[in-house]
């Protein structure tokens, strides 16, 4: 409960804000939830997002502190300005892709009380696909440390006591402990700490914060706990986008910034040298598979072409020279893979791999290989029939290979994802409604609730979870967190198991977030669909096409005229479009959301008035205008305009 007597304020969540306003969403939501009983103030800060945060989130949760920059400022920075302002006992710096079970802060706040000389709280954390988060606990960053996580030793040795002390894989995640480092994630620090050890350092823009802030809260006497009595959900963990390049330069670049500022010169000096060898093994191995990625398709190709070549080779020199040894070894050893190829290259040549693209490309590479043929010596040039079987064999070979995959796409595209939605059967349909409207495709299993059956959706209790997705075969969950608690959702995941893939549906199913695997990081289906007609080109498109259709209509109109029943306004239209007042293409104005479109100039047309007397709900006609702006092409308005000629003359809506 947000509390008016600051004097017995007892929490301040901090929580920096960048382009996540749905996930923000979630988990304002969750907070609102674990807060219930506790004095509590929240504090976000905004650096400069792009996506209508402010906007959008102060309209949900009106008992929240806003700081808005107009800049990115960085992540250490934009905390310190709620370290600034909160005025709570504790301080809690949250992420804003978290979501925080009911029991979370009862639980934490219980074992401050046993704990002794305590300077932050750290608690369990998984992912999107039900995961432990290793990162949730950590050892100090030595230069040994950090060689044993580069080399990947501690990944090999994950329980080893000497060999993973950077995640401290022999800790059992279930207990709690005393450790030496915590995620930025989520820390639970006594306001007097920070007082004593001083705010985030605000050399590190990003990465690196938590262990410079660990550490010196260590320095100062106090201790680092973490407890895996209470979990949360952290979407974006070590385990998502961590594996580029660009991530572990960043990360690498504040792991010298902490050494250079804790460590000797000479212990920093190793650290460096460790940093920037795991920096360019990371580098390497990125770019060795970035190759090997680019490659194989390629290599598989030049394989089977070369077989195919040698084949043809083998045949006809037995059948019509009746001679296994006519053609010289070179052909196979020179001519074969310089065939291959030159043939490789032609098919994978085109930016859109069709299979009349690649035919043209095989034939101008014949070309210059008849071409390069008349000018190797005698010993080289062995046989042009073997040139021409060779085309046919590539080209047969293209095409069915360009058959096979067009029937894997098609089975690929056929084979949806198995849903399962978990909530009561009112949230449950509006989940299902919300992801037919989004074109969401998928096979809709059915729903479980905690109660009994209340529509033919329904399949079960919640208590079947495990059995139904077994015999469903289910892919993937949504689960309504307005039917359960962030708990019973966090230990569903835990219990299934990272097979399936789970999301979580706000509370008004507006937004539904959620991760495909461990290996990804959070995703997310919105109903703020992402409209066509905001690009700057499609507009463009849109005006030209009002330009072309007018001047057509107007060439046309002593025939045009005679269809349209308001004949004294077709004119006026016309010169209304052409000089870029109206369009004749707009939205229903009798949509209530109208504003939430992107603007559009008023028209004569709408793309649903010949549908009107379907139409008699507002939510209807407002679904209607954003498929328009989400699925707009200029070939919509052309159909729209000539198949509603008697309309063009009336008044713009």
């Amino acid at each position: 409960m947000p509390l008016n007597n600051m004097d017995t304020l007892r929490l301040s969540v901090i929580i920096v804000n960048y382009n996540v306003k749905y996930f923000l969403e979630q988990c304002l939501n969750s907070l609102k939830r674990a807060l219930e009983e506790i004095p509590h103030e929240i504090i976000v800060i905004d650096n400069n997002s792009s996506d209508g945060s402010a906007e959008y989130i102060n309209k949900k949760f009106s008992q929240l502190t806003w700081i808005q920059n107009r800049e990115n400022i960085g992540f250490s920075k934009a905390n310190n300005q709620g370290i600034e302002t909160g005025q709570g006992d504790y301080l809690l710096l949250l992420n804003p892709d978290t979501l925080i079970n009911e029991d979370t802060f009862k639980i934490s706040f219980d074992l401050i009380k046993e704990l002794n000389h305590l300077g932050a709280l750290g608690v369990k954390m998984i992912d999107g696909s039900g995961q432990f988060l290793p990162e949730s606990k950590r050892g100090l960053p030595t230069p040994f440390v950090a060689f044993t996580r580069f080399s990947g030793l501690a990944k090999l040795f994950d329980k080893s006591k000497f060999l993973n002390r950077y995640y401290l894989g022999y800790l059992d995640p279930e207990g709690t402990h005393e450790v030496d480092v915590l995620c930025g994630a989520f820390m639970l620090i006594p306001r007097e700490v920070i007082n004593k050890v001083g705010p985030l350092d605000e050399d590190f823009f990003m990465y690196g914060e938590d262990i410079d802030l660990s550490y010196r809260i260590q320095q100062a006497g106090y201790k680092i706990y973490y407890t895996g009595k209470t979990s949360i959900i952290h979407y974006k963990g070590e385990s998502t986008k961590k594996e580029s390049f660009d991530y572990v330069k960043t990360f690498n670049n504040a792991m010298l910034i902490f050494a250079k500022k804790h460590f000797s010169a000479q212990k920093a000096k190793w650290y460096k040298i460790v940093i920037v060898i795991g920096i360019y093994l990371r580098a390497a191995t990125s770019l060795i598979s970035q190759v090997v990625q680019k490659l194989k398709n390629p290599l598989f190709d030049f394989l089977i072409i070369a077989t195919l070549l040698w084949l043809q080779k083998e045949l006809w020199e037995n059948v019509y020279y009746q001679n296994d040894h006519y053609y010289p070894d070179s052909y196979e050893w020179i001519n074969i893979p310089f065939y291959a190829f030159i043939w490789t290259m032609a098919i994978h040549f085109p930016k859109k791999q069709t299979y009349f693209n690649q035919l043209k490309y095989i034939g101008i590479a014949t070309l210059i290989l008849f071409a390069i043929y008349g000018l190797l010596p005698l010993d080289y040039r062995p046989s042009r029939f073997l040139i021409i079987l060779g085309v046919v064999t590539i080209s047969l070979y293209t095409r069915l290979k360009s058959w096979v995959m067009d029937r894997i796409l098609n089975v690929s595209n056929a084979n949806k994802p198995n849903l399962l939605i978990v909530g009561d059967s009112e949230n449950a349909n509006r989940i299902l409604q919300n992801l037919e409207y989004a074109g969401v495709d998928f096979n809709y299993s059915g729903y479980l609730s905690q109660s009994q059956k209340q529509d033919f959706h329904w399949i079960g209790y919640i208590d079947d979870l495990p059995f139904k997705v077994n015999d469903l075969s289910i892919d993937e969950i949504i689960f309504s967190s307005e039917s359960l608690s962030f708990q019973q959702i966090t230990q569903w995941m835990s219990k299934l198991g990272s097979d399936i893939s789970y999301r979580i549906a706000g509370d008004d199913a507006s937004g539904i977030i959620g991760s495909i695997s461990k290996n990804t990081s959070g995703q997310l289906y919105t109903f703020d669909a992402k409209y066509r007609v905001q690009d700057p080109y499609v507009l463009f498109m849109k005006r030209w096409t009002d330009i072309v259709c007018t001047l057509l209509l107007m060439i046309f109109s002593p025939i045009v005229i005679w269809f349209v029943q308001e004949k004294l306004k077709f004119f006026p239209n016309c010169w209304d479009v052409l000089l870029g007042r109206n369009s004749w293409v707009s939205y229903h104005r009798n949509d209530p959301n109208l504003d939430k479109l992107p603007i559009l100039k008023q028209g004569i047309l709408n793309p649903i008035m010949r549908y009107d007397y379907k139409l008699h709900k507002s939510q209807l006609i407002h679904k209607m205008n954003q498929l328009y702006a989400k699925e707009y092409t200029p070939v919509k308005d052309v159909k729209l305009i000539f198949g509603s000629v008697k309309f063009l003359g009336n008044s713009s809506t």
